[in-house]
């Protein structure tokens, strides 16, 4: 596993990803309109995709790989070849931008259900089962984001499997929790002041008198 708290993001190449799946559209012998019909989505979502406007979510993924056949790893990265070996879990990739959002909504938005599931998902795997029904819906309303399908992406790519699925997948929980932690923004004047008021000294002649002004801020 990389380290957590400094994961080096790589950005998805956008246009790379739209070229290289107008040339897999191109070497199935159908154009895009019948593409996009066969794959269940609109004809300008596709287009958009194609030219760099647009990033691909799971489903769309797991849609090119059954209709297509090509290899989803080249498709993002470019690495291997179009018709290469390698295939995308679709589960785990899920599962990994599940866990990104939940990561997400405890440190960026300090959401108290995320943070409240995480707890019991690091120590408390009984509270956890007890309280399935209302964990399930919670998750089931919580969104995967666009902007996070890189972090996504370099997850799925450096994944080690340890032998144990449990403790891969709070691995992986964890080096998206490390990420967020390590970029969320921080209030920078506030770092700069710190908790207490700042005080100057300010010296004053008034005559022939000196005299001391604190001013606080």
């Amino acid at each position: 596993m990389p380290n957590q708290a400094n994961l080096n993001i790589k950005v998805l190449d956008a246009a790379g990803f739209g070229s290289r799946l107008l040339l897999a559209i191109q070497q199935s012998g159908i154009n895009q309109s019948e593409f996009a019909r066969r794959l269940g989505v609109s004809p300008g979502f596709t287009s958009e995709v194609v030219r760099g406007l647009k990033k691909p979510g799971a489903d769309y993924l797991y849609g090119i790989k059954n209709l297509l056949g090509i290899s989803i790893d080249w498709l993002l990265t470019g690495d291997g070849t179009m018709y290469g070996a390698n295939k995308l879990d679709i589960e785990l990739f899920r599962t990994i931008r599940l866990q990104i959002a939940l990561a997400r909504d405890a440190v960026i938005e300090n959401e108290p259900k995320a943070k409240l599931l995480i707890g019991m998902l690091r120590n408390d795997s009984a509270r956890l089962s007890e309280n399935k029904n209302s964990a399930s819906a919670y998750l089931e309303k919580l969104s995967t984001q666009d902007i996070d399908l890189d972090l996504a992406i370099v997850l799925y790519t450096t994944y080690f499997q340890s032998g144990s699925k449990y403790e891969d997948r709070r691995n992986l929980l964890e080096a998206a929790i490390a990420y967020f932690e390590t970029n969320k923004t921080t209030n920078k004047y506030e770092s700069l002041k710190g908790n207490t008021k700042a005080k100057i000294n300010i010296q004053a002649n008034v005559g022939d008198n000196q005299i001391n002004i604190m001013n606080n801020f």
